[in-house]
């Protein structure tokens, strides 16, 4: 993903016997990105069944749905993501999303339809438990029942459990090790 300020796009790459990459083919995600490398994980997250790609437009607050086909891309959502989403994470019909302002800096829920599309999950917004967190990543536990924040300023990992209407509990704060 480029992360253009301007438009930013998922670049898509043929790999020879050799490892060498080509460059095959750019999808705009008729978002945009911040410019500058966001320093966060998965920002681009393929579904489990690798159907769907999502793509994080920090510089635009939303978050691009592609079907995936074959080695094709066609857009099909484009929704609204809160403030900077700079993270995705998937576990069955559930997505949690980090934003990663200042302003803003949570998780916000949606569910996933069969189609790959998102929906928001009202009242799913919750904020780390540091406000002046800079978040590093959100991954969900591999049983789907933990959503885990990491933080790089702060050095902190939040843990939320997740309920089974997809809500979050408050985080339980856990610091990192002094040496990170």
């Amino acid at each position: 993903m480029t992360n253009r300020a301007d438009n930013n796009e998922v670049v898509s790459f043929a790999r020879a016997a050799n490892g060498t990459l080509s460059e095959v083919n750019r999808y705009s995600t008729g978002g945009n990105g911040i410019g500058v490398d966001f320093d966060t994980q998965h920002g681009l997250r393929l579904s489990k069944d690798h159907r769907f790609l999502y793509a994080c437009n920090p510089g635009s607050d939303n978050v691009t749905v592609f079907a995936v086909n074959g080695t094709q891309l066609g857009m099909i959502q484009k929704v609204y993501a809160g403030d900077q989403p700079l993270s995705i994470t998937l576990s069955g019909n559930i997505a949690y999303i980090m934003d990663g302002s200042v302003a803003g800096n949570g998780v916000t829920g949606f569910t996933v339809a069969s189609d790959g599309r998102l929906t928001p999950i009202p009242d799913s917004f919750r904020a780390l438990s540091s406000p002046i967190a800079v978040p590093g990543d959100v991954e969900f536990s591999p049983d789907g029942n933990s959503l885990v924040v990491t933080g790089k300023v702060g050095n902190f990992i939040d843990v939320f459990q997740v309920r089974d209407n997809g809500l979050l509990s408050m985080p339980k704060h856990n610091p990192a090790a002094p040496d990170g």
